[in-house]
């Protein structure tokens, strides 16, 4: 008589499978139990699945949430001329729409689009704006039931182009105070009506990540309110802001001085280095701009102390040298991981004098001699680092070398590799020599940004060695 393993530990075991889709959707082949704990994983976020080119994938979200719908949501939708194609389909196994904890209201939106493109599963008037009007109502019943199952959500992205308010009606059903009040996770345009700000500030005030992306429309009024509602605001990201747009919420932002961790800024103008300093407490800063001038008065920083500053990224445009290094001399020891798009010789000099405590670094490399000793330098004094993220700047990069010093001189913790990949050259070589490396530990190797005669080379090379054990992990 076979033996079934505790419910609990079945439960930890799925736990450890979360991001594992492969083995979890052989789980719901197994058995009935199996197939619930898979499916209220895969349901935990359902829209992180891809689904661009796949309609089918597509259709059968929108089926299945469609057939999940109330009775009274179905008879609302039909009233209003909208027929749903689904009569045949079997009533679903289990109730889907509660396994949900993370809602992406644009992607849900996507999909419904792309269903009226398909003319699969609903039949509609013909007429294409008033097609676009039920479509809007049936976001809008799908949200309901989201608000009447989904005992807590914990995150919520809303970014919407539409004015219309029909999709807002969704946050004031009365099941919308339970689910929301736990929410720790929002995303949205700043030009959303103010009543969804004001609503909103008083169901959830405990939300911890903030992502806003601010619209040609400018700055809603109740934003600046809700910001300030919140009483423990953790992580903000800014995207597409101005200088004048960070004045405004600047104020609403006091508050959550000491408990903001995390702040991204995604802008053209400046970086707004006063703002900046506000956070005294930043573990990750992240600036992103396509512009130089972007980081005008980043001077006023490079001599701010950060002591809890752990990631620090600068992925397009970076600050001029002076006031980067000056930066990097007070805070360069508290950094875990730096990426930067523009590594200049003072910068990996600089990496090298002042970073000892990295455990991830993105760093370009190009071909001159130079360049190699200072990667050479930054394995001697960064004994703790794990992995490189390396691009090169030229496509003649001295392979080889690079790949040598990479045996010769990484720290003994050091077992992941992402790279771009030009030339075969030095390769296989590498990976033998790291079979013999003491200590050795199995890479995890990822290639970027190459091209197919190349991936086609270096596949059997890296399925020969990933054998071996001497890659643990690839990505190519």
């Amino acid at each position: 008589m076979s033996r079934q393993l505790p419910i609990d530990c079945v439960n930890e075991i799925f736990k450890c499978l979360e991001n594992d889709k492969n083995t979890l959707f052989s789980c719901l082949f197994v058995n009935r139990h199996y197939c619930k704990f898979a499916v209220r994983i895969l349901w935990k976020n359902i829209w992180d699945i891809r689904y661009e080119y796949r309609p089918y994938v597509t259709i059968s979200l929108i089926s299945t949430l469609i057939t999940c719908l109330p009775k009274k949501s179905k008879e609302f939708l039909r009233k209003k001329g909208m027929f749903i194609n689904i009569s045949s389909q079997k009533p679903p196994l289990f109730n889907y729409p509660s396994f949900c904890r993370i809602i992406s209201v644009n992607t849900i939106n996507e999909m419904i689009q792309n269903i009226l493109v398909y003319k699969q599963l609903i039949i509609t008037s013909g007429d294409s704006y008033y097609d676009k009007y039920l479509l809007s109502l049936l976001l809008q019943e799908i949200l309901k039931m989201f608000m009447e199952q989904i005992p807590s959500l914990k995150s919520l992205k809303y970014f919407l182009k539409t004015k219309s308010t029909n999709c807002l009606e969704f946050i004031y059903s009365p099941e919308a105070k339970v689910c929301l009040y736990s929410l720790t996770e929002l995303g949205f345009y700043s030009d959303i009506h103010s009543e969804f700000f004001y609503h909103l500030s008083h169901i959830c005030q405990n939300i911890q990540s903030l992502s806003i992306s601010f619209s040609d429309n400018g700055i809603s009024d109740g934003l600046a309110y809700f910001i300030s509602s919140q009483n423990n605001l953790k992580s903000l990201k800014l995207s597409s802001c101005s200088k004048n747009e960070l004045r405004t919420i600047i104020p609403s932002l006091v508050k959550s001085s000491l408990t903001l961790t995390k702040l991204r800024i995604h802008s053209s103008d400046a970086c707004m280095a006063s703002f900046i300093s506000m956070f005294m407490n930043l573990q990750k800063l992240v600036l992103i701009s396509e512009s130089k001038d972007f980081f005008d008065d980043f001077d006023q920083l490079q001599h701010i102390n950060f002591p809890h500053l752990r990631t620090l990224k600068f992925p397009y445009s970076v600050p001029k040298a002076g006031p980067l290094l000056n930066f990097l001399e007070i805070n360069g020891k508290y950094l875990n991981k730096y990426y930067v798009c523009d590594c200049y010789e003072s910068m990996k000099l600089a990496i090298a004098k002042f970073c000892p405590n990295l455990k991830g670094l993105y760093v370009i490399i190009s071909e001159e001699e130079d360049d190699l000793e200072s990667l050479k330098l930054i394995l001697k004094n960064c004994q703790f680092l794990e992995s490189i993220n390396a691009s090169y700047s030229y496509k003649h990069l001295k392979s080889k070398e690079f790949y040598e010093i990479l045996v010769n001189y990484s720290p003994k913790n050091f077992h992941k590799l992402e790279m771009n990949l030009f030339s075969l050259q030095g390769f296989e070589e590498f990976f033998i020599n790291w079979k013999n490396r003491i200590p050795q530990r199995s890479l995890t190797l990822i290639i970027k940004n190459t091209l197919d005669n190349i991936k086609n080379k270096a596949s059997p090379i890296i399925e020969k060695y990933h054998k071996m054990g001497v890659i643990k992990k690839f990505k190519i």
